[in-house]
């Protein structure tokens, strides 16, 4: 029995996969400092304006029907609207702010 021997495709793949996993560990690193940035955000302005989190909470709520109602009406005119927040280390797209 002959070994096959290993082609640089077979190579390539794993430094694919592997590249692939650091992205997507990177991504979820990236949205976890988003959720963090929410949550403070949202303590910090319900204290700052006495507000409650419910209140907040709400609020977001909101915005997110607002935003997917001007994605809808943006969509039906051909076009696609994209949040996206810039951090030092990326880029994350947002869907909804409560997300």
């Amino acid at each position: 029995m002959t070994k096959k021997p290993v082609s640089a495709s077979g190579n390539m793949s794993d430094r694919l996969r592997a590249r692939l996993a650091e992205k997507d560990l990177h991504k979820k690193e990236i949205e976890a400092t988003w959720q963090d940035v929410l949550s403070s955000s949202q303590g910090s302005l319900a204290a700052h304006e006495e507000l409650s989190y419910e209140e907040i909470t709400k609020g977001i709520r909101f915005t997110d029907t607002y935003i997917e109602t001007l994605r809808k009406y943006i969509r039906s005119k051909g076009g696609t609207l994209e949040i996206t927040v810039t951090f030092p280390d990326g880029k994350v797209t947002i869907n909804k702010l409560s997300q």
